[in-house]
């Protein structure tokens, strides 16, 4: 996730992306705020500040969910939002769990990309 509230990024891809070759993976759902969710934010905070920070990028700000506690969580596993024609565009909510996909071989991902935010989140 990147943020704790709604932010939208977007991608114009402008060739074929396959599953296997990159593509951007989410967790459908996984935008929506739960207990279950708070918790598991909540539990990632307390061992980042008592220096139990385990997972890649972690401390940077980015949480990284694991397949086990997006299960824990009640989320779905993430799917492949491929393109299958150039001109294809992914629009998401990048406060819910995402990622770019792993490839078999080295791969170029060729793509626009940008993304909007709230200036004050805590006013909407």
């Amino acid at each position: 996730v990147d943020t704790f509230f709604p932010a939208i990024k977007w991608w114009l891809f402008t060739q074929e992306v396959e599953a296997d070759k990159g593509a951007l993976w989410y967790v459908p759902g996984s935008a929506l705020v739960i207990d279950k969710y708070l918790d598991w934010v909540y539990s990632q905070t307390i061992q980042i500040a008592e220096g139990h920070e385990q997972r890649k990028d972690h401390i940077e700000g980015s949480f990284r969910a694991s397949l086990e506690d997006l299960e824990a969580m009640g989320y779905g596993k993430p799917e492949a939002m491929t393109a299958a024609i150039p001109g294809t565009l992914i629009i998401g909510n990048v406060a819910g769990f995402h990622r770019r996909g792993d490839t078999v071989e080295p791969v170029v991902r060729n793509a626009l990309h940008g993304s909007i935010r709230l200036d004050d989140p805590f006013t909407f």
